[in-house]
């Protein structure tokens, strides 16, 4: 990563804001932002982000790829032969992944 771990750092105010902009009563959902990041593999978590464009999505996953470390973030196509797995398939160690949605298929 482009950033040693240090485990006096602040709170993350301006993330932490913007997620209770996006999810003003859901707890759950904030706090389950926080186990992606745990680096935990037992969690077995997906997130399945809805929403119309220009509401949170890409911003989550891009800086959810970038605390992970680019290395850790994979973002597959499912444009591939859907007979295959090839093009699905996470590269080996990935613990973050961000497919595209059907409307960035089009």
């Amino acid at each position: 990563m482009s950033f040693d771990y240090d485990p006096d750092a602040p709170a993350p105010r301006r993330w932490l804001a913007f997620l209770k902009e996006l999810w003003p009563d859901d707890t759950d959902s904030i706090a389950a932002m926080q186990d992606v990041l745990s680096g935990r593999t037992d969690l077995h978590k997906i997130f399945l982000l809805i929403g119309p464009t220009r509401s949170g999505k890409g911003t989550i996953a891009r800086v959810l790829a970038a605390l992970v470390g680019r290395g850790n973030a994979a973002g597959p196509t499912l444009g591939g032969d859907p007979t295959t797995p090839i093009g699905y398939e996470l590269p080996q160690g990935a613990s973050a992944a961000r497919l595209p949605t059907s409307g960035e298929l089009l």
